[in-house]
């Protein structure tokens, strides 16, 4: 379908500093989703991209290194609509994205600190919808990192962040708007319980302006009984607040939605047979109050249930050519033991990977999601 790609990666390190560029570009012809053999449907739906990204950091004294970030995207691409069916209207989204960072790292001997200042601002438009058509999203961000090496292997790592988000839509279906702050403190522990265990914990607690306060945590244990295998497991709980866009947004809002609550366990083994790496994992998580869209976003009452396991396998054919297997299996129901939708049953990939040289690689992966 005539589709190019290209990128440019540049890197230039100075006494003091370094300055970092990339910029990238994506265009297709695309194709038609409207049966061509319907008369009239003759055209294809094109698509394109461009992301540009510059970045410098400088070392202001010994121990302390500034720096910032700076990402812009710029994208278009044709659609054809579902109603009336079949139809093509010539349909178009725009897309564009500012977004930036700025930071300071600082070495403080006992304790390594980072502050660091964000914010993205995110213009789209659907100006044949005939409904709404301009969207706008804006988010910034305050955060600060702290770290402690007690010894090699034992670091605590803490910190807090704050983030506002704002949300507005507008066109012919009229004028929606929002807006979200959370707070959060969190705090991890990883260390080497004896030289063949491993244990990190992690605490985290949220403010959120709507929902109030939710506190998670996770807690891994990894054990390696020979030099080749691996043991682990993990438990888990999580909290998930509704976007903006579930909250206000034009299609299928639903403003009286409340948050996510999950636990989740997963144990797996890894081997390490030579010339190849096996993998087995199981995992159980339990959703309250899942959110779903199915003609409009709504809570599926009670409690959903996904569960399935995961198999990974690689084997070095050569010492550059590597072929590659995984195969996952989910079981995702409601409470009644309904099937969710959008969740694959299986989804096996198989592929292979090449070393052509030190700075040369490539990899054929092909899903088969079912």
């Amino acid at each position: 379908y005539n589709t190019l790609f290209g990128s440019v990666n540049v890197g230039s390190r100075f006494e003091g500093g370094t300055l970092t560029f990339s910029a990238s570009h994506f265009d297709t012809d695309g194709f038609s989703a409207v049966d061509e053999d319907i008369p009239g449907v003759v055209e294809d739906d094109a698509a394109f991209s461009t992301q540009v990204t510059f970045g410098a950091t400088y070392d202001l004294t010994d121990t302390v290194t500034i720096g910032f970030d700076l990402l812009y995207t710029d994208a278009e691409n044709e659609f054809d609509t579902t109603f009336p069916a079949p139809a093509d209207a010539n349909r178009f989204l725009t897309s564009e994205r500012l977004a930036g960072r700025i930071f300071a790292q600082i070495d403080g001997g006992m304790i390594d600190h980072e502050i660091a200042a964000s914010f993205a601002s995110t213009d789209r438009a659907d100006p044949l919808s005939g409904f709404t058509t301009d969207f706008q999203g804006d988010r910034t961000g305050l955060s600060y990192k702290g770290t402690v090496e007690f010894s090699e292997d034992r670091v605590l790592v803490f910190g807090a962040d704050y983030e506002e988000e704002e949300y507005l839509s507008f066109g012919g279906g009229g004028r929606d708007t929002g807006e979200i702050e959370n707070s959060a403190i969190y705090g991890e522990y990883a260390a080497a319980l004896t030289p063949d265990l491993d244990l990190s914990a992690s605490l985290r607690h949220d403010e959120h302006s709507r929902f109030g306060g939710a506190t998670t945590g996770r807690i891994a244990l990894a054990w390696r009984p020979t030099d080749a295998t691996t043991l682990r497991a993990s438990y888990s709980t999580g909290f998930r607040a509704p976007s903006l866009n579930e909250l206000f947004g034009p299609f299928g809002a639903n403003p009286d939605l409340q948050p996510e609550t999950s636990r989740s366990t997963e144990i797996g083994v890894d081997h390490d047979f030579g010339r190849g790496v096996a993998s087995a994992t199981l995992f159980y998580t339990e959703i309250d109050d899942l959110i779903a869209f199915s003609g409009g976003y709504n809570q599926v009452p009670g409690t959903s249930v996904t569960q399935g396991f995961e198999l990974g396998l690689s084997y070095d054919i050569t010492e550059r050519i590597t072929a590659f297997g995984n195969y996952a299996y989910l079981d995702a129901t409601d409470r009644n033991g309904n099937r969710l939708a959008r969740g694959p049953r299986h989804d096996p990939t198989l592929g292979v990977s090449a070393e052509f040289g030190q700075n040369w690689s490539a990899g054929f992966p092909m899903p088969m999601v079912s």
